[in-house]
């Protein structure tokens, strides 16, 4: 096996790895396992944890955001912004390790990585925001929507589904789900600074809010 060939195998496995055990335990020990070689050609490849972590977290990224930017940009805006969450979400089925890797790393709020998840979701907020900004001016998508809000509300709610297909979640419900989200975020995202959720509230209910 060639250098390139063998470290990809290990890069593989060590994602695998991280989905089963978590970011914060895997170790060289479990990608050897995984490969089926010895320790020290782990470390060869990788020669600290934090080298091993680093590479996880950057072919997890390379995986999320290439499968956002694969999805086709023609057509009307609303329906790639509903290819784009599908393709979020689908993943949890197709390739699981990576999404159970992504959704593990979006937990580490207090852990040294949580700088490179929020790197990834800004990267991944202005492809969802360029797509409902472009639907917009062409007028497929309402000119009073809060773009960034709306956008949020989508990767969130990718986020969620992607658990909740773990819980057993069918195709079909999957799929409603998903379109009932992008629908609901692209229209009940008000413009910033519009007081929509405070119209009914009485002054203590503002105090404790």
């Amino acid at each position: 096996m060639s250098t390139a060939a063998r470290r990809a195998q290990l890069l593989r496995c060590a994602v695998e790895a991280s989905a089963d055990v978590g970011i914060s335990r895997v170790g060289h020990v479990d990608v050897a396992e995984r490969a089926q070689v010895s320790v020290p050609t782990v470390f060869a490849y990788f020669p600290t944890r934090r080298v091993l972590v680093r590479e996880i977290l950057k072919d997890v990224r390379r995986f999320y955001l290439g499968l956002l930017k694969s999805v086709p940009r023609d057509g009307h805006a609303s329906d790639v912004a509903f290819a784009l969450f599908w393709e979020c979400t689908r993943r949890a089925r197709t390739d699981p390790h990576y999404i159970r890797v992504w959704l593990d790393w979006s937990t580490a709020i207090r852990d040294e990585t949580w700088p490179q998840y929020l790197k990834l979701w800004n990267e991944a907020t202005e492809i969802f925001e360029a797509v409902l900004e472009r639907g917009q001016r062409e007028g497929d998508i309402d000119r009073a929507l809060d773009t960034r809000m709306a956008t949020r509300i989508l990767l969130g709610g990718a986020h969620t589904i992607s658990v909740m297909i773990y819980s057993g979640l069918d195709d079909k419900e999957l799929e409603a789900l998903v379109r009932h989200l992008v629908n609901g975020a692209l229209r009940a995202a008000p413009p910033a600074g519009r007081k929509r959720f405070n119209a009914g509230m009485n002054r203590r209910q503002h105090r404790e809010l």
